[in-house]
């Protein structure tokens, strides 16, 4: 899905609306199929806001899974053509941290936090560079959480 936002996906050339994504949804939650989601960080345009609107509107959906990413630009994609003439705001690592953490607090603690973040090829990677230290990230997730005494769910009632 990577964001709830039409403009977005029309943007990214996603191919489907929020409305579409809903009616799958809805159809495959009377299977035993169990429901993994992506949710995307920094796509073009959107703001943090956008953000956690997604996250907000994933947690109140029957699913079982979010893998988070932050948008990676890759050489030989359309998006990365379009980014080498004109960049566009990324989110920085400090920003995704804190984004990451207040989508996780949003998000049902039932839900399994498959991914948060991604692995792009690193030779191919035109943006963000420091997604490249994933490791890191994911340890300053973990330091942030605790330094903030918070948790996946956390305003999730």
């Amino acid at each position: 899905m990577q964001s709830i936002h039409d403009d977005t996906a029309q943007r990214i050339n996603r191919g489907h609306t929020y409305a579409q994504f809903l009616d799958c949804i809805e159809r495959l939650k009377s299977t035993d199929l169990k429901i993994a989601v992506h949710l995307m960080n920094s796509l073009p345009g959107e703001t943090s806001g956008q953000m956690l609107q997604t996250a907000a509107a994933l947690a109140s959906l029957p699913i079982h899974a979010v893998k988070i990413h932050m948008l990676h630009i890759m050489e030989g994609t359309r998006m990365g053509i379009e980014y080498k003439k004109q960049p566009f705001p990324m989110l920085s690592r400090e920003e995704y941290i804190d984004i990451v953490i207040r989508q996780l607090e949003l998000l049902p603690a039932e839900i399994i936090i498959q991914r948060l973040t991604g692995d792009g090829v690193r030779e191919a990677l035109l943006a963000p560079q420091w997604t490249l230290k994933k490791v890191t990230i994911l340890n300053d997730i973990d330091k942030e959480m605790k330094q903030r005494n918070t948790w996946q769910g956390k305003y999730n009632t």
